[in-house]
């Protein structure tokens, strides 16, 4: 029982730490206008950022933007744009700084502005500014301190912030992080929500674990319509380069308007409307079409003709064999006699090509009329054609049989060549079959087609 009560009070505490995580969790969109990455300026052959503005002296890579190179006293920024319109924001970005020696000299700053590319002595800026700055000191000869602090400033324009010694004084906060010579990139995250802002660092782990460096509620709340920045500076004698790799920002907590929303909002123009006009109108048409019911064929003129052309099929075969039948070996005698059987046999056959040809045309019509109400009264021409072929097949297939009656008579004589006679009637055979076949399969595919309306 107390195993049993163990394991339930264990599983709902992990439950509630995993809802109180969801709870905690800022809902942000993404904003690719205030935003730049690798490649930075692909999109063009100028070299300059979409959306963004850098300082003549900045130096531009396809690996990172060089705000300052290792040489004394240098100065540089990139800015946004456009001003920020959002209330509550985030902004996540990634620095690499790196010298000569252990110690290095001034540092860097993210900005929240109103006016951008104030030049002065704060890190590349002026010290006299209206919004927030997150300074990143590397060192402070007045302090005697040789390791790097962040620290945050809000000022109304009434500050002087350079020659200050009292940081935590005047400083919303700050921490101690070195970001100095790293191994790899170090990434910032500044919130402001709700009047309040945090400061967040990763040194190791590329954006994936960070670690809280300070939080503070402002005196005033930051209007929008201000401009994100980064400087860097570089002192005497001491220098370092001051690399910025990635600039990501968020909005915090977008209001997501629905679909029907949005529209009501839109205002159309008038190609729009057209367009939805016309795009309605082919609706409706296709809508009416699909309504209509086709003609169709009658079922029992299809049953017919594939009755037909099955009888003519085995008349063929008939005739085929009738024919090897005839071809036997002659006698000289019987050889006058035979030519007459062969010659009414070839007028038989003369008749029966002519009547394919016929239904051939027929069939032909049908696959080119492409109105469905005629479809009707062509197969009742097929039919028709089909019919009168069937006589003449039975006429054609007794002439064979007589020919071939005939021959069996004197199968006991001596075999002469084979005459002309017997290719022609093979030859003829072979053009009429094609042919009925070649309109068998036209029929069979209009038929096939015109299945899916019975």
């Amino acid at each position: 029982m107390a195993i049993r009560l163990f394991v339930v009070y264990f599983l709902a505490f992990f439950a509630a730490i995993a809802f109180a995580e969801e709870e905690n969790e800022v809902r942000r969109r993404h904003n690719y206008k205030m935003s730049f990455k690798k490649p930075y300026y692909w999109l063009n052959d100028n070299k300059t950022i979409p959306y963004f503005e850098t300082s003549p002296n900045v130096l531009l890579s396809q690996n990172f933007i060089r705000l300052t190179m290792s040489l004394p006293n240098q100065q540089g920024a990139i800015w946004t744009q456009h001003p920020n319109e959002f209330k509550e924001w985030q902004i996540e970005f990634s620095v690499l700084v790196s010298g000569r020696g252990s110690i290095g000299s001034e540092g860097f700053a993210f900005w929240y502005k109103k006016e951008k590319f104030h030049n002065g002595p704060l890190y590349g800026s002026d010290d006299n500014w209206h919004g927030l700055g997150v300074l990143f000191d590397t060192a402070s000869p007045e302090e005697n301190r040789l390791f790097p602090y962040t620290f945050a400033v809000e000022n109304d324009g009434t500050k002087d912030i350079k020659y200050r010694k009292d940081h935590p004084n005047f400083s919303l906060g700050g921490c101690y992080r070195d970001y100095r010579n790293t191994p790899g990139p170090v990434w910032y995250r500044i919130t402001y929500s709700a009047g309040k802002l945090t400061v967040e660092a990763d040194l190791r782990q590329n954006g994936k674990a960070y670690s809280s460096c300070l939080s503070a509620i402002l005196e005033k709340e930051l209007p929008t319509g201000y401009y994100f920045g980064v400087t860097a500076s570089t002192g005497n004698p001491h220098a370092d380069d001051h690399d910025i790799l990635e600039f990501k920002m968020y909005e915090l907590n977008p209001s997501y308007k629905p679909k029907k929303e949005q529209l009501k909002d839109h205002v159309f123009t008038e190609n729009e409307k057209k367009l939805i006009h016309d795009i309605q109108n082919t609706v409706d048409d296709l809508i009416v079409e699909e309504d209509e019911e086709p003609e169709t064929l009658n079922p029992h003129a299809v049953t017919q003709l594939m009755e037909n052309q099955l009888k003519i099929i085995e008349d063929l075969n008939i005739i085929i064999t009738r024919i090897g039948e005839s071809s036997s070996p002659l006698t000289h005698k019987g050889q006058y006699a035979d030519s007459r059987k062969l010659e009414d046999l070839s007028r038989q056959f003369g008749l029966l090509i002519t009547e394919v040809q016929n239904l051939a045309s027929a069939v032909r019509d049908m696959g080119q009329n492409g109105q469905q109400n005629n479809n009707n009264e062509a197969v009742q021409r097929i039919e028709d054609h089909l019919n009168s072929l069937h006589a003449k097949v039975d006429s054609t297939r007794q002439a064979a049989n007589d020919a071939a009656g005939f021959s069996s008579k004197v199968l006991h004589e001596k075999r002469p060549s084979v005459t002309s006679h017997n290719w022609v009637l093979y030859l003829l055979a072979v053009i009429g079959g094609a042919g009925l076949m070649y309109s068998i399969t036209i029929v069979r595919r209009i038929t096939k087609r015109e299945k899916k309306f019975i």
